[in-house]
């Protein structure tokens, strides 16, 4: 089968990325063909362009490029031409956070009023909104979705509509808890299971460089830890110093594994600059003696690769400005359910941050034992759900 992958893989983001390719490969090991299909929403990529140096949009240009693709589409038309055009057989919806849906809201700083991309309201082509223009009918799967803790009971209005277009697809599986229960209020009967970010089965499909060759690459000693912070009110340059230097007085090399957008300036030994590839953003990770830092994505290349982290949670709902409802977090779901929630903080205004030597102890002290047994059962549920998906397509095509 020819099978059509639409999803955020063109968005300058190492996550997004890495999910498009592992899911990319794993088609591919079946003995199945992928195309991604090209879908780049102009509003949000004139945004995306805004914020992102052309260096670094480039280098995540390339990476896709280096996977077949469908030519531009623009739109729900255009995707159902590139579909006939392509002789597309069957679709995979996802993983990332493509069901995350949106209303107008005001901004608290200015005011004003802003608008969800196009890619972030109900209908839109993750929902399979381009199927109206099909002479006939592709199924549709969706792979690992998420809402990204968005507040989908705004679409209530919507509730029908988008309740049948979930029961158009022949799977679904989603990546957390507040996904799922969002997929229940739209559609009473479905009951999808919680399945993998794909990057958990990332190793078994993809060629990595070898330590070696990271290691010369970019200057790393054999002991060092990565460190990744955003501009959240949270993280005082003190506490930051003083927490790298923790790890420094202990022996460890720090390093500035910077964020694309929003990075915080930290005072590290050595820095690793955004403009690389996201294969060797993943391998530095791998590679490395423990990560800490905000992102979700480090978090599941370390899981997947059994290397200690401590996550400073910064996702998942506000309430009254202070508080933060961790149960709609992207990366509390995830280290809850490896039961490694020692090595997890939720940043709000009511919770002072962790001690340096809390930190430590929590990276030296790494349960590396939940962390074999949680990887490898996440990889063996990816592939199971990558198999369902491809069965129920030729169930549906047969």
């Amino acid at each position: 089968m020819k099978i059509g992958i639409l999803t955020f893989h063109w968005v300058y983001n190492f996550g997004a990325n890495l999910q498009t390719c592992s899911t990319y490969y794993n088609i591919l090991a079946r003995k199945h063909t992928p195309l991604i299909i090209n879908w780049i929403p102009e509003d949000d990529e004139v945004f995306q362009k805004k914020i992102t140096s052309e260096n670094q949009a480039s280098v995540h240009t390339l990476f896709f490029k280096e996977m077949s693709c469908t030519r531009l589409c623009r739109n729900d038309k255009d995707i159902a031409d590139v579909i006939t055009e392509e002789q597309i057989d069957c679709i995979i919806i996802g993983s990332d956070a493509v069901w995350n849906i949106l209303k107008p809201r005001l901004s608290r700083s200015t005011l004003k009023k802003i608008i969800p991309f196009s890619n972030h309201v109900f209908p839109n082509p993750f929902w399979g909104s381009f199927k109206q223009y099909l002479k006939k009918d592709v199924p549709l799967a969706a792979l690992s979705v998420s809402n990204q803790n968005a507040n989908y009971k705004k679409y209530k209005s919507s509730r029908k509509e988008i309740g049948t277009s979930i029961r158009s697809f022949t799977y679904i599986s989603v990546r957390d808890v507040y996904t799922k229960k969002m997929v229940q209020y739209f559609c009473e009967k479905c009951n999808p299971p919680i399945t993998p970010d794909p990057v958990f089965s990332f190793n078994t499909a993809v060629q990595i460089p070898s330590k070696d060759y990271i290691m010369q690459k970019y200057n790393l000693p054999e002991k060092y830890v990565l460190f990744s912070f955003n501009k959240h009110r949270s993280f005082k340059d003190s506490y930051l110093n003083n927490l790298i230097a923790f790890f420094e007085r202990n022996g460890y090399c720090s390093v500035n594994l910077k964020k694309i957008i929003g990075n915080k300036s930290i005072k590290t030994e050595k820095f690793i600059p955004s403009e690389i590839s996201p294969i060797d953003w993943y391998s530095i990770i791998k590679y490395s003696s423990g990560y800490i830092g905000v992102l979700m994505h480090p978090i599941v290349v370390s899981l997947h690769n059994n290397v200690p982290f401590f996550a400073f949670d910064t996702y998942g709902k506000e309430k009254f400005f202070l508080f933060r409802d961790k149960k709609t977090s992207k990366t509390y779901d995830i280290v809850s359910r490896a039961q490694l929630l020692k090595n997890y903080h939720s940043c709000d205004y009511v919770h002072s941050l962790p001690n340096p030597a809390q930190v430590f102890d929590s990276i030296v002290n790494f349960e590396i034992e939940k962390s074999i047994a949680f990887s490898k059962k996440k990889e063996g549920e990816y592939s199971e759900c990558l198999d369902a998906i491809i069965e129920s397509f030729e169930n549906a095509l047969h």
